[in-house]
């Protein structure tokens, strides 16, 4: 995927959802279960970067706390006016990031971040983790899912798909994915250990689980 298509995508909300699974084949509807499948229910959770608000719809009605921000109006807009029509009570969409997003500390079971990781700079990814450590409860989790340059020959297509991306927007450069390898080293210096992890397409879209450590920081 491209950072460059995504924002083009971002830029029609009401249409975003279905074009976004076609990009991903489907993969983020498979993230989108696996996730309700490994949260349950009766759990406070934020959401970071929530889209048009799919994921913490159906998080809510698995009876689940959720406050979930974006930092796209237009996209909340939407979730908003999805939610709606469950009749939701237990779910809360805030326009804004997660810097100026004013919440307790120690205060969530779960964060979650879809594909938004890959967007940030390495010194933004390192920020992002400790607001996320300071938010989660002792025994909090962090889901992330990204996408991460494949090792072996997937490599090769996979530089060359951002590749026919970068000619299609007619654009220069492309922001580079930033998640692979020395993302795990920030996360384990910052306090969290590595618990689950789910690839696909070789590698190149991964969900990563890592859990609050409460004995460093």
């Amino acid at each position: 995927m491209s950072v460059v298509y995504m924002e083009k995508l971002e830029l029609e909300p009401k249409s975003f959802d279905n074009k976004f699974s076609r990009l991903t084949k489907g993969i983020n509807l498979q993230v989108n279960e696996l996730i309700l499948q490994r949260i349950g229910s009766n759990k406070s959770i934020l959401e970071v970067g929530c889209g048009t608000g799919t994921l913490a719809i159906q998080l809510a009605k698995n009876n689940n706390d959720v406050i979930a921000i974006d930092k796209n109006l237009k996209m909340i807009a939407v979730a908003r006016e999805k939610s709606k029509g469950n009749l939701i009570e237990n779910l809360k969409f805030k326009a804004c990031t997660l810097e100026k997003l004013a919440i307790p500390e120690g205060s969530q079971d779960y964060v979650i971040s879809n594909f938004v990781l890959s967007e940030l700079r390495p010194l933004e990814q390192q920020i992002f983790l400790r607001k996320v450590w300071k938010i989660l409860k002792s025994n909090g989790s962090l889901i992330i899912t990204g996408e991460f340059v494949p090792k072996g020959i997937w490599k090769l297509f996979f530089l060359l798909r951002r590749y026919v991306y970068k000619k299609k927007m007619k654009r220069k450069r492309l922001p580079k994915v930033s998640l692979r390898n020395k993302f795990f080293n920030y996360f384990e210096q910052i306090g969290f250990e590595l618990v689950f992890i789910k690839k696909w397409k070789y590698g190149a879209i991964q969900l990563l689980e890592i859990k609050k450590k409460t004995n460093t920081y």
